[in-house]
């Protein structure tokens, strides 16, 4: 059977009665599952019967009260869905809308019951044109939607520019933009959007984060992970809503500006290198101190960074964080005492730095704590007892590092203990643990 040929009820390839149910084949194969009536089927110039091609519909549905009711006082909904009719027969044209597509079913019914469409208080205010089809081009059209609070192009192939008209979409809450390919700078009149709520621009190729993003004082979800953006820009800290932001796996380079401690209700940040999802983060400098304000933090990942200096005493303020990672920096000196008061951590992990000094014994504070990764430093002193009152540690990582002393019999106990590279520890009778790194 060729590609996009259809077989009936036990294999035939004869007529159908109208509304007689076929399973169509895909790929030469026969799929089953997938229905359709035969009125989305015909016969090609050669007798194969094949899918149709939706039908375009004409726009002047919109006003003459099939799709829109009482046309004539709801000029802004007959005009939202003369865009939408306009859109679909551009993808139909094109291609893009296949007969399975929702959007192929734009222009039965009232406007109200088309899907992916929210109709409210007489105009267009939600439209998912998610993964409809990989059109490559940004379908200026919905700029025309003035009432959209919500709208979703995500999974499309969208390519180039993000347009700065989408500023002009004054009411709208939340953008969702991920999986496609945009590229070059987010446009300055995102700032523009003073109602946004969310935005997820995940996977794209985006370079820059335009200053006015600060304008954006009511955003609590800033998705911007696996793109090309190269820093952030100081006026972040005028995003004082934030709750979660995602910047992982990006081409970050300079410095965490300190107007971080500005944004009082964040509680997941995420700066990490991602280099397995194709990032390249490069961070510099210090970590500001402003990052002690955070006290709703409960993520905070600054993992394969360049960050140098100190780690901040103030993180010991974020009583509420349960994930900390500041791993493979070029981080230095003690680590704080004041870490021990981050009694809601869970887990822990400051490996591959330059840290020296002792373990500080406040850490035998943190009770929910699981996981502690101190490897890879240059720890000095002994193991300090307090970390046997750890009742909840599953797995303590102190290898390599420059400790000496006997290890402490209550960490036997541990599911996974690495004390490895540190030749100055001594074991009771000489029964060493395992020299297994991970």
């Amino acid at each position: 059977m060729g590609e996009g040929e259809v077989v009936g009820e036990g294999g035939g390839g004869d007529g159908f009665a109208g509304g007689e149910e076929v399973v169509v084949g895909e790929g030469g194969g026969v799929q089953s599952g997938v229905v359709v009536s035969s009125s989305v089927l015909g016969f090609d110039g050669s007798g194969v019967l094949e899918l149709r091609r939706p039908e375009l519909v004409d726009p002047s549905g919109c006003s003459d009260g099939s799709w829109v009711d009482d046309p004539g006082v709801r000029s802004g909904l007959v005009g939202d869905c003369e865009v939408l009719v306009g859109l679909r027969n551009g993808w139909v044209s094109d291609g893009v809308v296949g007969i399975f597509s929702a959007v192929a079913d734009w222009g039965e019914g009232s406007l109200s019951e088309w899907p992916d469409v929210v109709v409210e208080n007489g105009r267009v205010v939600e439209l998912s044109l998610s993964g409809i089809g990989s059109s490559e081009v940004f379908p200026v059209g919905v700029l025309s939607l003035s009432g959209l609070r919500v709208l979703d192009l995500s999974g499309n192939g969208l390519s180039g520019p993000l347009p700065d008209g989408i500023g002009g979409l004054s009411g709208l809450r939340e953008l969702y933009l991920n999986d496609n390919s945009f590229s070059g700078p987010i446009p300055g009149g995102i700032g523009d959007l003073e109602e946004l709520r969310v935005l997820e621009a995940n996977w794209n190729d985006f370079s820059e984060i335009p200053v006015e993003i600060g304008n954006l004082s009511k955003l609590e979800v800033l998705y911007l992970s696996i793109n090309k953006i190269s820093g952030i820009p100081e006026e972040v800290g005028g995003l004082v809503s934030l709750v979660r932001w995602g910047l992982e796996a990006n081409e970050l380079e300079g410095e965490i500006p300190a107007s971080i401690g500005n944004l009082v209700n964040l509680e997941y940040l995420n700066l990490a290198d991602g280099s397995y999802l194709r990032g390249d983060n490069d961070l510099i400098g210090p970590i500001p101190a402003e990052i002690g304000n955070l006290a709703k933090l409960k993520q905070l990942d600054l993992s394969d960074n360049r960050l140098s200096g100190a780690i901040p005493a103030e993180i010991g303020n974020l009583a509420a964080l349960e994930f900390l990672s500041l791993s493979r920096n070029r981080l230095s000196g003690e680590i704080p005492a004041e870490l021990g008061n981050l009694g809601n951590v869970e887990e822990l992990y400051l490996t591959t730095n330059n840290l020296s000094g002792e373990i500080p014994a406040e850490l035998g504070n943190l009770e929910k704590l699981t996981r502690l990764g101190l490897n890879r430093n240059m720890l000095t002193g002994v193991i300090p007892s307090e970390l046997g009152d750890l009742v909840n540690l599953v797995e303590l990582a102190l290898w390599e590092n420059d400790l000496c002393g006997e290890v402490p019999e209550v960490l036997y106990r541990l599911d996974t203990f690495y004390v490895d590279g540190n030749p100055r520890l001594r074991f009771p009778c000489d029964e060493e643990l395992s020299d297994s790194s991970p």
